[in-house]
């Protein structure tokens, strides 16, 4: 019931969204392995990844999607996956902790876990990809390794190969790292001991495992049979630069890094407050595992450029560091918070720290930062109380100052209205840690524990979630951010605005672009070409139609560097060039040179590349045939041009 209550708190907190992102790649695919659609030679994604997807995932829900569509199944299964996470981190933290407050904790500081990530932004998914499908079966397997059950482990992680291969590799290469330097530390007996490791069960869990991978890995050695291994150049390592920047640790900022060691520091300091169970023993291991991952990442990508490591985006694993940080605060702070005097009581207001530090955007850094530096007092001060409670004092000073004298922080992020949610956040863990110190009283029944902690997490995580949407609609209000509101128009905007953030199915296939395409599916020939407006992206998915060329192209050139040098000849039709540097503006920049172009040049590409047809999304007029229009789409027929 309450991992349910965390899920449906996460939708309203990150939304949810349809056919936009990563899913319009997959998507762009699935009726194409099914249905005899007719792709022209001349879409280069089409062309070159058609059969490089390797996952089953699309195949398996296919006939969901063919009798509901993609709307109610690619919800539900966003909603299950969703409950699958939160169940996998209490699991975890559970394993680790056997302590139900520090796993409830770890859920709670991982409810809004953007801000102890890097580049992975695996838990922080607002669409269904399959990225996002294997996170539950790869943390359950985890949980299913150290607790030595290999059969079990082994399903999970065969299944998560099924469903993302990419994120299988550095999930598993991280955990044999992590066993190497479990050896090291505990001995080289250390991994053959427990009721489930003899060797037939290690030889009977590699098996089913291997079993579950083959036909990943049979279908990865067809596709990839023949396809050419291009040195790059340097303008594709610019492109991949420019659209994969988050795969490089040199583009990550000083905040971003702050974070990271931060998080690192954490579970240092939570080490020693792991209880003993073979579990725990994994805990800095597995730290371990993930760091030699990171470092290889960082040779492949940012030392020497190897494209055949590069591809396999190990930078992502960095989210499973937030993840084990947010386990060890949450475990530093269950254990102050169930002991007798001060430390109780001065948990609170850290562990509220803690919270808004992944609420408020723009000083994230800066508060979790304040936050460890709390808590790091709290773990090693000499006497309980002695440091913490003067550093309390100051910390409550603050807050009071920001409420009666707003000012700019963090870009203005932390005016009046911002510090709300902290409030909020600073009773309800309060009244959250006074449940755990209730719990442990021997008097009341197991029905009133159990119901007061229910209640007060639900509240706690219920103003927390639409507190953020409250932070959402200040920060877009911009400069009329400190213009007063009264609780009911507050209320309705965070209403409206979850609303607006949730692609409810039923909703999502009605805009504009979507009915656009269906209309061309049923009215154009199949196997043609068409010039999309490089910012719409998509539109293979449900015109099942070919396009020139459209943004989202330019995600997989990661993969394929031949395919990366194609694009760019396409691309330079609109007049893309290359930059070592990352350009945030490269849809802008592109669609400004697309509607440039005059109607003879529009002629003479439909001519080179055979692409009868033309997409706007702006009013202009062009001396074309006018075949339909919605909203402000307007599909063009380019004509012959004169010889």
């Amino acid at each position: 019931m309450l991992i349910a209550l965390f899920a449906g708190a996460s939708l309203i907190i990150i939304g949810y969204r349809f056919a936009v992102w990563d899913q319009l790649l997959y998507l762009t695919f699935v009726d194409r392995y099914f249905q005899p659609i007719i792709d022209h030679p001349g879409d280069l994604y089409i062309r070159h990844f058609l059969w490089h997807s390797y996952t089953t995932f699309w195949m398996l829900i296919y006939p969901l999607k063919h009798f509901l569509g993609w709307e109610w199944p690619l919800f539900i299964i966003y909603i299950l996956v969703k409950i699958g996470i939160f169940w996998a981190i209490w699991s975890l933290a559970f394993a680790f902790t056997k302590d139900r407050l520090s796993a409830w904790l770890s859920v709670l500081l991982m409810l809004m876990n953007k801000a102890v990530v890097g580049g992975g932004v695996n838990f922080y998914m607002a669409d269904t990809i399959t990225r996002y499908v294997a996170l539950p079966f790869m943390l359950f397997g985890i949980k299913q390794l150290w607790e030595r059950k290999y059969l079990g482990a082994a399903l999970l992680f065969g299944l998560g190969v099924q469903f993302h291969v990419l994120s299988a590799v550095y999930w598993l290469l991280a955990i044999t790292f992590s066993a190497g330097c479990y050896r090291l530390f505990n001995g080289p007996t250390a991994l053959a001991t427990g009721p489930s490791s003899n060797g037939r069960s290690h030889l009977k869990a590699l098996g089913l495992f291997l079993l579950l991978a083959l036909p990943i890995v049979t279908w990865y050695g067809i596709a990839e049979w023949g396809v050419p291994s291009l040195p790059p150049s340097v303008d594709v390592i610019s492109l991949i630069h420019n659209r994969h920047g988050y795969a490089f640790l040199s583009n990550y900022d000083s905040a971003t890094w702050k974070l990271l060691m931060f998080c690192i520091l954490l579970i240092i300091l939570a080490a020693r407050h792991m209880p003993e169970n073979h579990a725990s023993r994994w805990y800095l291991p597995f730290t371990l595992g993930i760091i030699i991952v990171l470092v290889i990442h960082y040779l492949a990508a940012d030392a020497f450029f190897f494209q055949p490591l590069l591809k396999f985006q190990m930078i992502r694993v960095v989210d499973l560091l937030g993840l084990l940080a947010m386990i060890g605060a949450a475990r530093i702070l269950a254990v102050h918070a169930q002991r007798a005097g001060w430390q109780r009581w001065l948990v609170a207001p850290v562990a509220a720290l803690f919270l808004v530090a992944t609420v408020i955007p723009g000083a994230n850094a800066v508060l979790f930062s304040a936050a460890v530096f709390l808590l790091i007092l709290l773990v090693f001060e000499p006497r309980p109380g002695r440091l913490t409670i003067p550093a309390c004092v100051v910390l409550l000073v603050f807050i009071v100052v920001q409420l009666c004298y707003p000012s700019d922080f963090g870009n203005g992020s932390l005016r009046k209205p911002i510090w709300t949610p902290f409030i909020v956040s600073l009773l309800g863990i309060a009244t959250l840690l006074f449940t755990g110190w209730f719990s442990t009283l021997t008097h009341p029944r197991r029905f009133i524990k159990n119901t007061m902690f229910f209640v007060c997490l639900t509240g706690l995580v219920l103003l927390v979630a639409f507190e953020w949407s409250g932070i959402i609609e200040v920060n877009s209000r911009g400069s009329q951010a400190q213009t007063p509101l009264t609780h009911h128009e507050r209320w309705d905007r965070m209403v409206k605005r979850t609303r607006e953030n949730i692609d409810w199915p039923g909703q999502g296939m009605q805009t504009d672009w979507i009915q656009f395409q269906l209309w061309i599916r049923e009215n154009t020939p199949t196997g043609t070409l068409f010039f999309v407006p490089p910012g719409l992206n998509g539109f293979r998915v449900f015109s099942q139609r070919n396009a020139f060329f459209e943004v989202y192209d330019c995600e997989p050139v990661i993969f394929q560097t031949g395919y990366a040098t194609e694009l760019l000849k396409r691309m330079d039709v609109f007049g893309y060039s290359p930059s070592p540097t990352i350009n945030r503006n490269v849809e802008q920049k592109l669609e400004q040179k697309y509607y440039s172009i005059k109607a003879s040049e529009w002629q003479e590409l439909s001519q080179q590349g055979d692409v009868p047809y033309l997409i706007t999304n702006r009013r202009v007029n062009l001396p074309f045939q006018k075949l339909f229009v919605r909203g402000d789409l307007t599909l063009w027929r380019i004509p012959m041009a004169k010889p």
